[in-house]
This record gives structure tokens, sequence and C-alpha cells, in this order.
């Protein structure tokens, strides 16, 4: 049996608070349709139902917005050999002169981390996802961690599972796991993955994540469109595309007219990383680009420069190396050294 459709649905407050609760409860029983996630901060839900249900919902006034609970997936390849240029790259040496990311926790918002990279300083918090639980299935969410550590090596990391074995995870899933950034305090969260859709309840959960002074860094994706992928077109993230050891973007990073494009660049081509199975292996995409700008960004966190999302673009604005075409690389490559002495 097909299952039904999940929608997102907007109303005046959440579920738990929302003086109408029992009259929303009994018209979605009425209806058919089937609660499968509340939040605790955002006035937010989402539902399995079908369309004629989700029509009848659009016309209740108690319901503000209804969107399709879409999905992103995540945007790196891995391939077999490895190098050590791209922290390099980013003057990352230089920089752990001054700070190792100590004080500073970074979530990982993707496929989970493998159990041979958790430690002390590297947790999983909670599955976003249905039925999966918090371990790494795909590899994808564990060389995000491992990337961040390698620039910011004494930062807390914590898995914030939001994308499943497929790499894939819906809208309602990121959401979540933004919300438990927002209310835990993390303060940097990657989040290397897209979609082609905007989600109005993603970017109430990026707005109300920037406001308790959390700072995201998105993919800009891999597609080679002259577009950003969602969630890196959000006004509420740091978008980041990727160069090559040349400094150039290949033509597989996404782009946007200056001021639409990615705010910076980082390293994302033949970069070294590890999967779940522990083994070392390159990493290809601007989810390879992402993490590792999470972690300069954790870095400047970290001597306190840096306490809110427009104080990191700011600072990025100063600090990033110059070079190549606006639309593609923003202000310029993540230079870490330069970062933390913002």
């Amino acid at each position: 049996m097909t299952p039904l459709p999940a929608w997102n649905l907007k109303f005046p407050s959440p579920l738990a608070a929302y003086a109408g609760r029992e009259t929303v409860l009994g018209a979605l029983d009425a209806l058919g349709a089937r609660i499968t996630r509340t939040f605790s901060t955002l006035p937010w839900m989402t539902v399995q139902a079908s369309q004629a249900a989700a029509v009848a919902l659009r016309r209740r006034r108690d319901v503000l917005w209804i969107e399709s609970d879409g999905g992103c997936v995540s945007c790196a390849t891995l391939a077999a050999r490895a190098t050590s240029w791209a922290i390099q790259a980013m003057r990352a040496p230089e920089a752990h002169a001054m700070t190792r990311g100590a004080g500073v926790t970074v979530g990982i918002i993707d496929t989970g981390i493998a159990r041979h990279l958790r430690g002390s300083d590297v947790t999983l918090d909670e599955s976003f996802v249905p039925d999966e639980a918090p371990d790494d299935l795909n590899g994808h969410g564990t060389a995000s961690a491992w990337l961040v550590r390698q620039v910011a090596p004494e930062a807390r990391i914590v898995g914030l599972k939001a994308l499943d074995m497929n790499g894939q995870g819906q809208w309602s899933s990121v959401a979540a796991a933004l919300e438990r950034a927002t209310t835990e305090r993390i303060q940097v969260v990657a989040m290397a993955l897209g979609g082609d859709e905007r989600s109005l309840l993603v970017d109430e959960a990026l707005q109300a994540y920037a406001g308790s002074g959390g700072i995201a860094v998105a993919a800009a994706g891999n597609g080679g469109r002259a577009a950003l992928d969602y969630p890196g077109s959000s006004a509420y993230a740091i978008t980041v595309g990727a160069v090559d050891r040349a400094g150039k973007s290949p033509r597989w990073s996404n782009w946007a007219a200056w001021p639409r494009s990615p705010d910076a660049a980082a390293p994302g081509v033949d970069v070294p990383s590890v999967g779940r199975d522990g083994a070392q292996k390159n990493a290809s995409g601007t989810s390879v680009s992402t993490a590792l700008a999470a972690g300069a960004i954790a870095l400047g966190v970290a001597t306190r420069r840096l306490t809110s999302l427009s104080e990191a673009r700011a600072a990025l604005g100063r600090t990033a190396r110059r070079g190549g075409r606006r639309e593609r690389v923003g202000f310029g490559v993540v230079d870490a050294a330069a970062l933390v002495r913002a």
C-alpha cells in the first residue's frame, strides 16, 4: 500500500500551547490524517494525509501555511585516494596556534556518525529519521564529522541525524534537528545537504537558530546550476561553494549572481576523508567544503570573535582570500588563520 503524502502545517503557536489544540486534533482525526511529528518551540506539525485532506486543511483559518514535506539529499561523492592539501590551503595549522576549537560544539545535521569516531568529544544526540537509529548507515555524516575535526580538533561534535541510509531526508527531520540545535545552544551546525524546493518550516527553524546566536553553514550544491540548493539559498545560512587545489571552482559547484552567490568557498575536490568503516578516502563536493568551513567558523567562535550569523558573514567578508569569480566563490576562499584573528 502506497503511504499517504506528508505535509507540514503551521499554526498560530506550538501545538502544546495552542488554545485550539483539541479542535485541531479532532479535525485531523476526521480527515484521516496521522500526526508524525510535532515541535516543542516551532508552531508546526507534520502529518500524513491524502491530497483531499490537505485541501480541506488548507481552508482552515487556523492553518496559516501548508507545504509538502519535501526533502533533501546529501551532496558529496567519495572516491579512493588521499592527499593533505586542503587543511594547509585553509591555513588551519596556523590557526591552531591560537585555538583548536575547545569550548565550541558543532552539530552535524547529516546521516549520523559511525561508531569508530565516537568518544567523549564526538557523540550522537538523536535520530530524527523515523525507524532509524542514530548510527551512520551511509558514511556521509561520518565524513562531515571527520572533516570538521581536522580543522577544529578540540571542538565537540554532536551528530543530529536527519538523513537516512540513502542520504535522503524530509524537511521536517531537518527542522527537528535545527530545533534541537537551538534548544541545546549548539553554536555551529554543518548542513552538507540540499534540495530544490524551499521550505518555510526549515526557514523558520533556521531563523530561530540564528536568533539564538547559532551559525548554520550550508552547501551550495553540486548540480552545476546557476542557482543554489536550499537551504544554501536561505539568508539564515552561510553558504559554501567548492574550489580545487588551484583555487578554481569546479563546474559542478552551484553558483548564482552576486549577492545571491555562495558567501565563500573552501576546498572541495579530492580532499582526504574517511568512510563509515574508517577507511581513508577522498571526498569531492560542496559537502566537503561545508564541513571544512564549519570547522573554521568554529575556531572563530572559540576565540569569542564570532557570536552570531551576521558576525560570521562579516568576518568572512574581511578575511576570505580573494580570487575567482564572485558568483562562484563569494567573498573568496575561507582562511582559518585570518578568521580567528578577525
